[in-house]
């Protein structure tokens, strides 16, 4: 078959896979990027400093009047 690629070399292929990467990447289960935030006592504080404990983050938006009611909770 002449002029025949593979999907995975094919431009759009490699698009399809880039999205797959990043999807799995953010799933269930999966390893988190590592980033560093400021703590409110203005300390700073990365997951991997938390490495092999267990992390909840939750992240909420200031738009979202819910989320806003629980946060003023905690």
């Amino acid at each position: 078959m002449t002029g025949w690629v593979p999907f995975s070399k094919a431009p759009s292929g490699r698009e399809i896979a880039g999205e797959i990467e990043k999807l799995q990447a953010g799933s269930p289960g999966s390893v988190a990027k590592d980033f560093t935030v400021t703590e409110l006592s203005g300390s700073q504080l990365s997951l991997s400093s938390l490495k092999g404990k267990y992390v909840l983050i939750d992240f909420w938006a200031s738009w979202c009047v819910p989320c806003r009611s629980r946060a003023c909770r905690t």
